[in-house]
């Protein structure tokens, strides 16, 4: 009966180490999703007219055999050319010389040290050694 108990324990404190976990990422990826679509409409990016490039960009939280995640992306076909640009001629035989305007890429380089420090913040773990 004690190891029912200790398994039953270790189970309990694996899933809120799971959801604390997941509320932290989500939170993050909400604030992550802000900074992008700031990116998305101001200096250096593209000349917004209609808002829709902005608008479009979602956060989508998941969580499923232990793994908690969000994955942030937008919904408009031109979103991977602001975002990498586009040189060469497509389909319709037009010719592109677009630069790239970051959105994701720059809010992502800032994040990815904020959300290694909420975690380690937020579950109570101390670091060990270089976290790469």
């Amino acid at each position: 009966m004690e190891l029912e108990e200790h398994i039953k324990g270790v189970r309990l404190a694996a899933e809120s180490v799971s959801n604390k976990a997941g509320e932290i990422i989500l939170k993050r990826a909400l604030l992550t999703e802000t900074e992008i679509k700031r990116n998305s409409t101001s200096r250096p990016g593209p000349i917004s007219r209609s808002g829709e490039h902005r608008r479009a960009w979602t956060t989508t939280a998941f969580a499923k055999r232990g793994e908690v995640g969000a994955v942030i992306g937008n919904t408009v076909p031109y979103a991977m050319r602001l975002e990498f640009g586009f040189a060469g001629t497509d389909s319709l035989g037009r010719v592109y010389n677009q630069p790239p305007y970051p959105a994701a890429g720059p809010a992502m380089q800032l994040a990815q040290p904020l959300l290694k420090k909420e975690l380690l913040d937020g579950l109570g773990i101390e670091p060990v050694g270089t976290i790469g």
